[in-house]
């Protein structure tokens, strides 16, 4: 099944592709460069799911740049507002630091929870990926909306996988 997942995301990876080398368009070739983005993010998605499965999830662990990685969730998050009329923006409280994490995985949490905010607000409300520095010199990053949170009677499921 994850070789059958991993086969789809190639095709469109290869599209995104062919549509990048056929268009001067900006538009288009920043909708070109998120589509292979998402696929190149779902296939790390779907190798850590077979290691986990395995038992040997691995993990990268490199510096990573707390302020692109906010970024490019906010871009991945977009989409998914733009469908549902919320506005998904960024906001900078400081220059965040680096910090030592596994980039995909650190992504996938900005973006699981930039798209819980989407899917918790009213259309026309506002979704803010922030980062900022913290005092023991750290970063942060903090996605704020006006959702309703999570019910007390599922807080404690929040970090089982596949909740």
């Amino acid at each position: 099944m994850a070789h059958d997942f991993d086969n789809s995301l190639t095709a469109i990876a290869a599209h995104a592709t062919l549509i990048r080398g056929a268009t001067d368009d900006p538009e288009v070739l920043e909708h070109a460069r998120a589509i292979l983005r998402a696929a190149r993010t779902a296939s790390q998605v779907v190798e850590r799911v077979r290691a986990m499965l395995r038992g040997g999830e691995k993990h990268e662990r490199v510096q990573v740049d707390v302020e692109a990685l906010a970024d490019e969730a906010r871009v991945a998050v977009a989409a998914r507002g733009d469908k549902r009329g919320v506005t998904v923006v960024r906001r900078r409280e400081g220059h965040a630091a680096t910090v030592a994490g596994d980039p995909a995985e650190l992504l996938q949490v900005v973006v699981n929870l930039g798209n819980n905010a989407v899917d918790a607000s009213p259309d026309g409300a506002e979704v803010a990926i922030v980062t900022a520095d913290t005092l023991d010199g750290g970063a942060a990053i903090v996605v704020e909306d006006r959702g309703a949170g999570v019910p007390d009677e599922l807080r404690e499921r929040v970090f089982e996988p596949f909740f």
